[in-house]
């Protein structure tokens, strides 16, 4: 399936998602407004021809794929469970305009693919306006807002 096809009517174990990575956070700590409960999440972005979706994952699964995700590589994912998604706790909310998020629990394979073809990116050009694309002469920072949601080791630009 495509990203534009996922709805929360579609059993977890009825459909696969072949999708890049284009961000990862880091592991973080919540705590659960309703009970008190608290614990880890991370979330992945993931994009394909028609869209972008995040990906999230909580407590003991943070540590299994905390390492796991390799920025534009190609994942297979099955069984995730497909939940609306709240925009109030979307890491790349400028980004991101899925209605949907996968959330992933013990029974959720996540594979990388084997086959690393392309995925068509032409759609990016249209992405409204992030860190990533602006026309800010200072589009080489990253604003204070986007710092929470990148990777340790990500901020460091390196040449040769």
């Amino acid at each position: 399936r495509k990203i534009r096809d996922l709805n929360a009517a579609i059993s977890s174990s009825r459909w696969s998602l072949r999708a890049c990575i284009s961000d990862v956070t880091c592991v973080r700590p919540f705590e659960n407004r309703m009970n008190g409960n608290k614990g880890t999440t991370m979330r992945v972005q993931l994009f394909d021809e028609t869209g972008y979706i995040e990906l999230v994952i909580f407590n003991e699964l943070c540590v299994q794929f905390e390492e796991y995700f390799i920025i534009d590589k190609i994942y297979t994912i099955r069984n995730a469970d497909i939940k609306l998604s709240t925009k109030t706790l979307k890491a790349w909310p400028n980004k991101n305009n899925s209605l949907y998020d996968l959330y992933v629990h013990k029974s959720t394979k996540i594979n990388i693919d084997l086959n690393q073809e392309i995925i068509d990116k032409t759609f990016l050009n249209y992405a409204p306006e992030t860190e990533a694309n602006s026309t800010n002469p200072n589009s080489e920072f990253i604003e204070l807002k986007f710092l929470a949601t990148k990777k340790i080791g990500s901020l460091i630009k390196t040449t040769y």
